[in-house]
């Protein structure tokens, strides 16, 4: 079953690297992913896939790239699926 969720990274980020990052983990893991609000302080994506997937997503990324710091990582309740009708 997809599920859907918001997840915002916020701390000291390089946008471009920790957006790379972010796509490579997500297709890594075969997640849908959308980009909401990209900045130095923080970046905001949808992801849309399994659930323990997504978890793993979320994990992974607050690791990030080198170059970034993820101080805070903020999980939304997860938004409905493009499939739900």
């Amino acid at each position: 079953m997809r599920e859907a969720a918001t997840i915002k990274f916020s701390g000291t980020l390089d946008p471009a690297r920790f957006c790379e990052f972010l796509d490579h983990r997500a297709r890594r893991l075969d997640l849908d992913t959308r980009l909401d609000g990209v900045g130095s302080e923080a970046v905001t994506v949808t992801v849309e896939g399994e659930p323990d997937l997504i978890d793993a997503f979320e994990m992974a990324c607050s690791l990030g790239p080198a170059n970034c710091l993820v101080r805070e990582v903020e999980r939304c309740a997860p938004a409905l699926s493009r499939d739900a009708t």
